[in-house]
């Protein structure tokens, strides 16, 4: 396991500790560049409170560096696919990521669940050295699917 892993899971665990919530760590979650423009999909519908999504990469001096971040997602806002656009259809909380090869993203999706108070979705992900071809998923744990869930 690489130290980035390790930190990445780290910072997952802390989060959900300090926010209260129960941590889902590398749930099948997938990204892709479509057109340029980053989509998260989450492989379940849920009501969305907050979404975080954090780049790291050569371009940001290896610090993380947020992109795009919904601190209070309007109520009622249920979706398994998050997009640069915000659900006001604003965009205004987004800026485009990078995502060159070796470059790592982080999702943080804080939602509402039934059971529970609040539950959160945490993932990690390295881009492949060759880059994140358009239109292909790429999955926590490394692979490139044409589906999302599969």
């Amino acid at each position: 396991m690489s130290r980035a892993t390790i930190g990445a899971a780290t910072a997952a665990l802390v989060l959900s500790l300090l926010c209260g919530c129960d941590a889902l760590p590398n749930d099948p979650t997938a990204i892709r560049l479509s057109d340029g423009v980053v989509e998260v999909e989450l492989c379940q519908t849920v009501e969305i409170e907050v979404v975080s999504l954090d780049e790291r990469g050569s371009h940001t001096d290896r610090f993380w560096e947020p992109f795009w971040y919904i601190d209070k997602a309007p109520e009622g806002w249920f979706t398994s696919r998050i997009s640069g656009v915000t659900p006001d259809g604003s965009g205004d909380d987004y800026r485009s990521a990078r995502l060159r090869g070796g470059d790592e993203l982080s999702v943080f999706v804080r939602f509402v669940a039934a059971e529970k108070e609040d539950s959160v979705i945490t993932s990690y992900f390295v881009v492949p050295e060759d880059g994140l071809p358009d239109e292909a998923w790429l999955k926590s744990d490394g692979t490139l699917s044409d589906e999302p869930c599969s």
